[in-house]
């Protein structure tokens, strides 16, 4: 792909604190774009978004906890966590949850540890759960529904995870290792940009960046390498409004708590004659193939067998490639 040439190209530096409307996540702003232009690709090509959302928040900080068939919900403060401070706030946040089911003479205690220094590293939680009093009957389940604390937990998406005792006491250990990191990748969607044949919520897709070992506070930057790689169809002609939104990979908005994110978009045309132009190449060439395998199965009817037609193929043009027209 290339750019059409005679056309002024320009950048737009969009900043979420000069925001016209909305939320510092999901934003719409005006762009001084020039009326009657001639416009019809968009690339974002540069973004820099602090890492300062939570693994924990208030989209997905909740679970159903069920004892002996009464439940309720358990709510884990917002914050960043890790294998030192999580069990402890998952144990405060579960028995006070085991209390608001029982009451005071029914509440069960959880404990939650992560494999020591001295046993294979798992990564997966052991959670031991003791009912009132060592009472014989035990069961319980935690529930995650629309994708919530599951991951920082060590569960699969979406479950329910269960254990039964008669024993007063029993042991669940998760499924998978305990995922602290809030999204491997960030979303970054506008009605600038129209990806023809996508479903609608992936019509605006800008770009995905992927979150790599970053820590809270550090800046997520992003730069396009090739200009083809990041190609959408602009919306043009609209009011010169347009929405800025990011999410996480399960579709929900990130909370940056304040702190102001940007990206540089780049507008331009699309140059088509060279798509063209390979095209008509890549006709020649497979017709002068056609043609000449005829005349070589004319030549030699006896030593041209169809399987070797491929080879054939190949080493008849193997050099000729379609090429940028250089005009």
């Amino acid at each position: 792909m290339s750019i059409a040439q005679g056309l002024d190209r320009p950048n737009f530096l969009i900043d979420s604190s000069n925001r016209t409307h909305g939320i510092n996540e999901n934003f719409s702003i005006q762009l001084d774009i020039k009326k009657n232009n001639e416009y019809d690709s968009v690339s974002l090509i540069q973004c820099s978004i602090p890492k300062t959302y939570y693994c924990i928040d208030d989209s997905n900080n909740t679970f159903t906890l069920r004892e002996n068939g009464s439940s309720t919900t358990v709510v884990i403060p917002s914050g960043n966590y890790n294998t030192t401070n999580f069990p402890s706030t998952l144990k405060i946040a579960l028995e006070v949850a085991s209390l608001a089911i029982g009451g005071a003479g029914n509440a069960w205690t959880y404990l939650i540890t992560y494999p020591t220094s001295t046993q294979p590293d798992t990564g997966k939680s052991t959670y031991t759960i003791t009912a009132f009093g060592g009472r014989p009957y035990v069961s319980a389940s935690f529930e995650f529904v629309d994708d919530k604390a599951h991951e920082l937990m060590g569960f699969q998406e979406p479950a329910t995870v269960s254990v039964n005792s008669f024993n007063g006491s029993s042991i669940l250990v998760s499924t998978v290792p305990n995922d602290f990191e809030r999204t491997k990748y960030i979303t970054i969607k506008s009605d600038i940009a129209h990806n023809a044949g996508n479903y609608n919520p992936d019509s605006y897709i800008l770009a995905r960046l992927p979150v790599k070992n970053t820590t809270f506070g550090d800046i997520i930057d992003y730069n396009l390498i090739q200009l083809e790689d990041g190609a959408k169809i602009l919306a043009n002609g609209r009011s010169n409004t347009y929405v800025f939104s990011i999410y996480d990979d399960h579709e929900r908005i990130l909370n940056l708590n304040g702190r102001d994110w940007f990206l540089t978009l780049f507008m331009y045309k699309h140059n088509l004659a060279d798509e063209y132009y390979i095209a008509e190449q890549k006709y020649i060439i497979e017709q002068r193939r056609q043609e000449q395998l005829r005349q070589l199965e004319l030549e030699n009817p006896n030593t041209i067998a169809i399987t070797s037609r491929p080879t054939i193929i190949n080493s008849i043009v193997q050099n000729e490639q379609p090429q940028i027209n250089p005009n």
